[in-house]
Order: structure tokens, then C-alpha cells, then sequence
């Protein structure tokens, strides 16, 4: 979290924000139980860059913004909508935290997919998904917060 801080431009904002949304994404699992479990994801993330996540993701019907918390300039959320998520048969939401280039992380994409997991998986997961087309201390800041939510 330390390294987050030096890239916000409000010292404490980006940084509570972000980890508030990395480890709290699964609000968009939207309180269908504890998360007995953290990975780096192995789905794809749905766009190639960050500029196609700014123009399709806020168009498709299956996301909503991901409201409740003050964004930071360069900052957009999004979630699955409720109705989706608890029709998915894993009740499988996730969430997305983009960064413009206007914002000293961007431009980037954070993804968390939560789902319930089978058999020896069972019970809530998430699983983290990171693209990085900032800086080198923008990415690095990225995937070491990533990392610590994942190790939690």
C-alpha cells in the first residue's frame, strides 16, 4: 500500500480507495457469502487495451457503475448487476477498476472475478486480473497491490 501512495495524487485516497476495491470488489458478489480464497485469475480480461475498456464496458447491458465510493479524476468503476450475478450458476460477479491516462496509475485495469467455487475450492473466491499500459512504477505499484490482496 506504501507504493500506491506516492502515485496518488490525494495521499490516502487512491490508495484506501484501491484497497477497498481490491479487497471489497467482491461487494459486487453483493453479500452471497465470506471469500475463503484469493488467485491471480486465468480468464482473459474482455478488451486488448485500456481504451477499449473506456468506450465498450460502460455500453454493455450485463454492468453498471459501481457506485458508493468518491472516484478520483482518471478513476471509473464498474460491476455485474445483481440480477446477472445471482442468475450466473457459480453466482459469478465481476468488477472492474479503470484508470485513464489522467490519472497517475493509468492507463490500467484492475478486474476481480468472484465466484463459488466447487469441491475442494468451495465456498467464495476471487480471482485478480491486472492490464498495465502505464509507467513502469505506475504497473509495478499495480501488481504489488494486486499481489498483497491475493496473499491476504
Amino acid at each position: 500500500m506504501r507504493a500506491l501512495l506516492r502515485y496518488s495524487s490525494r495521499p490516502g485516497i487512491c490508495a484506501g480507495m484501491l484497497c477497498a476495491l481490491l479487497l471489497c470488489f467482491s461487494t459486487a458478489a453483493q453479500d452471497v457469502g465470506p471469500v475463503v480464497g484469493r488467485e491471480a485469475d486465468v480468464e482473459p480480461l474482455e478488451f486488448p487495451s485500456v481504451a477499449a475498456f473506456v468506450e465498450r464496458l460502460p455500453q454493455r447491458k450485463d454492468v453498471e457503475p459501481f457506485g458508493g465510493m468518491p472516484l478520483e479524476p482518471g478513476m471509473q468503476s464498474f460491476h455485474t448487476r445483481r440480477e446477472v450475478m445471482l442468475a450466473h450458476p457459480t453466482r459469478e460477479s465481476r468488477t472492474w477498476l479503470i484508470f485513464t491516462a489522467e490519472h497517475p496509475l493509468g492507463p490500467s485495469v484492475a478486474r476481480v472475478r468472484a465466484y463459488d467455487g466447487a469441491g475442494k475450492a468451495s465456498g467464495r473466491r476471487q480471482a485478480f486480473s491486472l492490464m498495465c499500459e502505464g509507467s513502469n512504477d505506475a504497473c509495478a505499484a499495480l501488481e504489488s497491490q494486486q499481489r498483497s490482496a491475493i496473499d491476504q
